[in-house]
């Protein structure tokens, strides 16, 4: 972030650079690093779903009609699938409130960035804001939003691969798989603070969010200096 800042003459230069440096850099880590352990667990469950459907698909693949074999893989299947729907609660239950907060803080930076870039003079000046801002979009674009889509559209496929699966073939076994198949049904979804979800739409309402408030600031500070 290109700043301006004023060095008083009675601190020494290196004091006030550790002053400065060493808790902006701890708060950068910070950042990185909780970006960096949600990116993993949305791709992670992502995985674990792909590897669902797989054992999905061969859910009726077993030698003279064994019911125990069906079962077997049934209830290896089910259990797979409430773990993972169990671990979407325990993940929304942590993350939610301070994903809300996140996204309340990244959506007034960059409002804030797109105002400054409005008024100001030098390309330097408008670059610098233009690039932050950028960056912070990314970076909540990347770790957030397309991964927490990425993976709720794997979730929707597995319906989708039980419903394609030949269940009809097998009348002793429709029970199971109707149950199965409308517990599949359930979203798997990723909120913040409950309110908003985390997907492709939430970021570009962001980014609309942040256009139309910097305009109007823009439009506001016209109407006073006329």
């Amino acid at each position: 972030m290109v700043f301006r800042s004023h060095i008083p003459r009675s601190i020494d230069f290196w004091t006030l650079f550790a002053w400065e440096h060493i808790p902006a850099s701890g708060l950068v880590l910070l950042e990185v690093s909780l970006d960096v352990i949600v990116l993993n667990i949305l791709t992670m469950t992502k995985l674990q779903f792909r590897m669902l459907r797989y054992e999905v698909e061969r859910i009726f693949s077993f030698n003279n009609e064994r019911s125990e074999d069906f079962n077997l893989k049934m209830k290896r299947c089910n259990e797979h699938h409430t773990f993972l729907l169990g671990f979407r609660t325990m993940v929304n239950d942590t993350f939610s409130s301070l994903m809300l907060i996140y996204m309340g803080v990244v959506i007034l930076i960059l409002c804030i960035e797109m105002y400054l870039m409005m008024t100001m003079d030098t390309l330097a000046d408008i670059l610098g804001a233009a690039l932050y801002a950028a960056q912070m979009f990314f970076e909540f674009f990347v770790c957030y939003c397309f991964p927490a889509q990425d993976l709720s559209d794997e979730a929707e496929l597995l319906s989708v691969t039980l419903y394609s699966n030949n269940w009809n073939l097998y009348p002793a076994y429709y029970k199971d798989m109707m149950l199965f198949l409308g517990k599949s049904r359930l979203e798997v979804i990723y909120s913040a603070g409950g309110l908003l979800k985390l997907n492709h739409q939430t970021g570009m309402s962001a980014v609309k969010t942040m256009v139309s408030y910097s305009m109007f600031l823009q439009t506001m500070t016209q109407l006073e200096t006329t």
